[in-house]
């Protein structure tokens, strides 16, 4: 029964964790929306000279605040378009469209260029740079693979050289998954010397004494505080989510562990490891080539980042939340525009007899429609026409269709490109090469060449203490 709690409880924990590594995830800020790159300058800044940036960098169609109408194929006279100028309608779509010209915090105003323009977008910051204002492009860019992937290889190599390769392909599973949800190469540096952690620490899997020998290990007390530092180094949210990864790899080996227990009951005789975990040697053959393997893993990290990133930004950024396609929030996406269509085109033609609800209902459904009367003069006589405005594929197609006929860069253009069931923010997770990354990146390999190179020429450093 206790054993069973334990894998319970253990289960649970890990469960959640997983949970709450793909809820909170860092998706990389370098791909936002398809087809347009963001440019973003402080809220303040002069809009003249950031106009005057785009024109003299040969930027076209770049969508922003400034170009922004009411996105109907109408003159301001028709009812449709006075209704919704007029503030009067039930919905708040051209209201809450505007949150996607600023971040979440209204610190910084943004404009998105297409990526035909991407290279004179970057010529444009310069010219703002130039003008004292701290400007910034977020060229599209891919999920950078290659992080997780590092992580993956290296994890490979180290079940292929443990002693107990089951365990430790169960132990490095959670780690892996992590480097998938926070793809940040200082976090993936920090998440090699946490892995080599988990891979000497099964040397002594179930010996006596084992956790007060891994406790007094200097190269294993080294590699922690380095992987804990690494993590919140490259921001708070990464080190907590570190910390939380710290606590399921726990609950791995308490599962791992009542699963044996369990499994020896079934035996007459359970055999027991006689050496004790002080009589292990964590430096061998197998350990050290792993160890320069990491340090291959971590270098290779490095000079990806440095060759592969184009992404400029301002110095005084700090957790940028940018608007998304794939954020969480309550964003608008172009479903709420074709809804807003409908109700801009029927509200004035619904009669007030009807009841409140229905006059103010926002969310059409299939079959939905509005008929009314029309009139007309031919051959000088005024006719009357009725027509009726439909709500279904033909009405959705023809909403989508109206937005690329519209003669300015309107938001919607966007985001019928990128159409989504729901929108918001995400953190600004850009791979840019800071100094404080160098640092984290450098930081992570000379600790771990250290201690291949001490232990290359022999020394004790990854015995403990007091060990003869």
């Amino acid at each position: 029964m206790k054993d069973l709690k334990k894998i319970i409880i253990s289960v649970l924990v890990i469960l959640s964790s997983l949970f709450l590594f793909c809820t909170l995830r860092s998706i990389p800020a370098a791909k936002l929306w398809d087809g347009y790159s963001v440019v973003y300058v402080p809220a303040g800044a002069d809009t003249a000279v950031v106009q005057e940036a785009f024109e003299s960098a040969g930027c076209n169609d770049v969508i922003s605040l400034e170009n922004q109408f009411v996105p109907l194929a109408a003159s301001a006279e028709t009812p449709e378009v006075s209704l919704a100028l007029s503030g009067l309608e039930p919905s708040s779509y051209l209201k809450k469209r505007l949150m996607y010209f600023f971040d979440k915090n209204h610190e910084y105003r943004l404009y998105y260029v297409p990526v035909l323009y991407v290279r004179k977008a970057e010529a444009a910051v310069k010219f703002m740079n130039s003008r004292n204002i701290t400007a910034a492009v977020n060229v599209s860019a891919a999920y950078p693979f290659f992080v997780p992937i590092v992580c993956l290889i290296f994890a490979g190599i180290l079940v292929w050289f443990s002693d107990r390769r089951i365990l430790c392909a169960f132990s490095l599973c959670i780690p892996v998954f992590f480097s998938f949800t926070q793809p940040f190469y200082s976090a993936a540096a920090a998440l090699c010397l946490f892995m080599y952690g988990i891979f000497l620490s099964l040397k002594v899997w179930k010996r006596n004494n084992a956790l007060p020998y891994l406790f007094r290990n200097r190269l294993l007390i080294a590699f922690s505080v380095v992987s804990v530092l690494c993590m919140f180094l490259t921001g708070i949210k990464c080190g907590m989510m570190f910390l939380l990864l710290t606590a399921s790899q726990c609950a791995v080996f308490f599962l791992m562990s009542a699963v044996s227990e369990v499994c020896d009951r079934r035996y007459s005789f359970s055999p027991v490891k006689i050496i004790p975990a002080r009589m292990i040697s964590l430096s061998t053959e197998k350990s050290l080539f792993c160890l320069l393997v990491c340090s291959c893993a971590i270098a290779a990290l490095f000079l990806f980042a440095v060759m592969n990133v184009r992404i400029i930004r301002p110095s005084s950024e700090k957790s940028l939340q940018l608007p998304s396609p794939y954020g969480t929030g309550n964003l608008p996406t172009i479903h709420d525009f074709v809804n807003w269509r409908w109700e801009t085109l029927t509200y004035p033609y619904i009669s007030l007899n009807e009841s409140s609800s229905d006059r103010k209902k926002t969310n059409p459904k299939e079959g939905d429609s509005v008929s009314f009367m029309q009139y007309s003069q031919k051959n000088g006589k005024i006719q009357e026409i009725e027509k009726s405005i439909v709500y279904g594929r033909n009405f959705i197609d023809d909403s989508l269709k109206s937005v690329e006929n519209l003669a300015y860069p309107a938001i919607e253009k966007m985001l019928g490109k990128n159409s989504s069931a729901s929108a918001g923010y995400v953190i600004s997770g850009v791979q840019a090469p800071t100094v404080l990354n160098v640092l984290i990146l450098i930081l992570s390999f000379c600790i771990a060449l250290f201690f291949y190179i001490a232990q290359k020429q022999g020394r004790c450093i990854a015995v403990p203490r007091g060990v003869k």
